[in-house]
């Protein structure tokens, strides 16, 4: 049987289905509050400067090529911090000279989840422990 609009019923399910789970993770999002810890650097990588190409999507009239967007020189920690484990954290290249390995330093940071899916950390920033 098909609804008046055209539509199996079975696609109106799946349709109804997939925003009623959407609807449902909203509701268990966490609140993303900046949090701080105390932890150690444990490595320090330098990552040369790079081109990222981003291509256009959809159709294209004429010659649209990727537009080339550059991307900096930085330096990328990672700290091990007690309860949280091994997090990253990127800086420009001036700033970093200023932490080395074993180092302890002071990280503010916020837990961004989607409680049944995923759970990620995301360093705002570093400063040295006195």
């Amino acid at each position: 049987m098909t609804s008046p609009l055209g539509r199996t019923r079975a696609n109106i399910f799946l349709a109804t289905s997939s925003v009623t789970l959407l609807f449902t993770c909203s509701l268990v999002l966490r609140a993303a509050q900046p949090r701080t810890a105390i932890g150690v650097i444990t490595s320090k990588t330098s990552r040369p400067a790079s081109v990222y190409k981003q291509y256009p999507a959809g159709r294209r009239g004429g010659l649209s090529g990727p537009a080339e967007i550059p991307i900096a020189e930085s330096v990328v920690f990672e700290i091990k911090v007690e309860g949280l484990g091994t997090v990253r954290y990127s800086t420009n290249t001036i700033a970093a000279k200023e932490f080395d390995i074993g180092q302890r330093v002071h990280i503010e940071y916020v837990r961004r989840a989607i409680i049944p899916l995923r759970t990620r950390i995301y360093v705002k920033e570093m400063r040295s422990v006195k």
